[in-house]
């Protein structure tokens, strides 16, 4: 998706007068999510539609992270009657949405592509109106429409607007990496906002995880990231707060202090969770700060394989510097190989190798990464057996090159696949 493409398309016009729209999915009002979340694809005009000019409520960071223009169009009107009123769109193709509904990105990103009328249906169950349109598609349009909905209808019926139905598509959905089905779905109580935010969770949680994220840090962001919305901490602070963590882990295990090394990537490893859910909930991200949390997290899975080793030595574990070298030199080339093996899947065969097939999601699960690192040099820690548990991941590191790069090998490429 290309949230900074040059399309010239830049208008969108939200239907906020159900009071509806001001009800609050992760402490954000619904209408307020979608500015945000227009603006994040491109959008740099928002026309809002209202029954009066009351004053439209937004947390104190509204556009901290994304600057957004909007203006308040009070009519006491009929939608359609409403938008032939609003001279931004006179000239200008827009996006028309319901101000009390959720959209997944995908389906605002496709809107903004549009080059020509569009909307967007499930033909398998009911879901808010999602139009592009230009201004001549609401000439000669002689019907009363009052809802976005029942304007895509009339549009359609009178063969003005194309129709993509979304249940016959799927989206992958890269920093996911999943494919799911774009949704979108109005939210008309508290309840239904309680039922969105644990729908939101289970969509957005990624698809091929290690088995402590899927299970354990699942349940417990759904605390966290519920608490940390309420407040003004967003998923930059928490980013660098857990860089700074990270950087820690690494010296406290060279020193000999394994447990309080442990600790602190626990606290990492938890807090890594956290700030991507919450810039995925409430749009309050930058790209420098996902791309600084990618960096250093490539950085340190290394740092904490040398600083353990060195620590086994410092802490009496180990009798000779050179087993300590051989050690760590077996689990940081074991990392580099398995790096290796996924990077040349990626090459032949176009995709990512944890989201080729189900035995390769499932392979994920226990793939030797940070999170399995640090909780087995806990256990190993527990038993006093951490050298033991170093070396057994040594050796789970090399089941998994050989598994990959025979994976490499075994499946063919795209294009023999696909002939």
């Amino acid at each position: 998706m290309n949230k900074q493409n040059q399309n010239e398309q830049r208008l969108a016009v939200i239907d906020a007068r159900s009071d509806q729209s001001e009800i609050t999915v992760f402490s954000i009002s619904l209408l307020e999510r979608n500015l945000r979340l227009l603006a994040l694809y491109g959008i740099t005009q928002t026309v809002i539609i209202t029954n009066d000019d009351r004053r439209v409520k937004f947390r104190e960071d509204f556009g901290r992270f994304k600057p957004i223009t909007y203006r308040i169009h009070p009519s006491p009107k009929l939608l359609i009657d409403a938008l032939k009123e609003v001279p931004e769109i006179q000239d200008n193709t827009f996006v028309l949405l319901q101000g009390n509904a959720i959209y997944q990105e995908a389906l605002i990103d496709q809107a903004i592509q549009a080059q020509s009328n569009t909307t967007f249906a499930n033909s398998q169950k009911k879901m808010p109106g999602l139009l592009r349109l230009d201004a001549n598609a609401l000439q000669n349009l002689d019907v009363s429409c009052n809802d976005v909905g029942v304007l895509a209808a009339a549009l359609a019926e009178n063969r003005k607007i194309s129709v993509v139905d979304v249940a016959r598509t799927m989206v992958y959905m890269r920093n996911l990496r999943k494919s799911i089905h774009p949704y979108a779905f109005e939210v008309h109580d508290k309840r239904a906002a309680s039922e969105a935010e644990a729908y939101l969770f289970e969509v957005t949680h990624y698809g091929a995880i290690d088995v402590v994220a899927k299970y354990f840090y699942k349940v417990l962001s759904k605390v966290l990231v519920k608490w940390i919305a309420k407040t003004h901490i967003t998923p930059n602070q928490i980013t660098y707060t857990s860089i700074l963590f990270a950087f820690t882990v690494a010296p406290l295990f060279a020193f000999g202090l394994l447990t309080w090394g442990i600790a602190h990537a626990i606290v990492v490893s938890i807090l890594d969770v956290c700030d991507g859910k919450l810039a995925r909930f409430t749009y309050r991200t930058s790209d420098q700060g996902d791309k600084l949390d990618h960096v250093a997290d490539r950085i340190n899975i290394y740092l904490y394989y040398v600083g353990f080793g060195i620590g086994l030595k410092v802490a009496g574990f180990l009798d000779s510097w050179q087993t300590t070298f051989y050690l760590i030199s077996a689990v940081v080339g074991g990392h580099i190989l398995d790096k290796l093996a996924a990077r040349a899947f990626r090459y032949y065969h176009k995709m990512r190798i944890h989201d080729f097939s189900p035995l390769d999601g499932y392979a994920r699960l226990f793939l030797p990464r940070r999170n399995i690192f640090i909780y087995m040099m806990m256990v190993g820690l527990v038993i006093g057996k951490p050298v033991a548990t170093y070396i057994a991941y040594a050796c789970w590191m090399m089941v998994y090159v050989v598994f990959h790069f025979g994976r490499v090998i075994v499946e063919k490429p795209k294009k023999e696949r696909t002939n």
